[in-house]
């Protein structure tokens, strides 16, 4: 009972992680195409 619910908390805590992975990719990859376009307004 105790193995299993490691289990399931280690398993919560690795998909946490990648989604919070996706999240700041997202979040990077969205800051840079801002950045990209203010460079494109600028010129």
């Amino acid at each position: 009972m105790v193995q299993a619910l490691s289990i399931v908390a280690a398993t919560g805590l690795a998909s946490a992680n990648k989604d919070r992975h996706i999240i700041l990719a997202i979040t990077s990859f969205s800051i840079n195409r801002h950045n990209q376009s203010k460079k494109i307004v600028k010129k």
